[in-house]
C-alpha cells in the first residue's frame, strides 16, 4: 500500500546490504481501482474492488514494468517477506 510506511521501512531493513536495486510498486491501491482499470484487466468476481484484486493488479503493473524495462531479470517480492 502506498501509505504503509512501516511496511516499506521493514522491507528496506530486510533488503539492506543485499546487492539489489529496489523499486517499490506503489500504484494499484484499492482506492485507485476505477471501473475502467478493473474492466481492463479482470472479469467476473475479480472485477470488483477488493484486497485480492488490488494485489493482483499490483503484480500486473510489476510485470508490465519488467517487460518494458531493460533488465534481463527481476525478483518480485511481496511486502511481507
Amino acid at each position: 500500500m502506498s501509505d504503509a510506511y512501516e511496511r516499506e521501512e521493514h522491507m528496506r531493513k530486510q533488503l539492506a546490504g543485499k546487492p539489489l536495486e529496489v523499486e517499490f510498486v506503489l500504484d494499484g491501491d484499492k482506492n485507485t481501482l476505477t471501473t475502467e482499470r478493473l474492466n481492463t484487466f479482470f472479469k467476473d468476481k475479480m472485477a470488483t474492488m477488493s484486497n485480492a484484486t488490488s494485489c493482483a493488479f499490483k503484480h500486473l503493473l510489476t510485470y508490465q514494468r519488467i517487460a518494458e524495462g531493460e533488465d534481463n531479470l527481476a525478483l518480485v517480492l511481496e511486502d511481507d517477506i
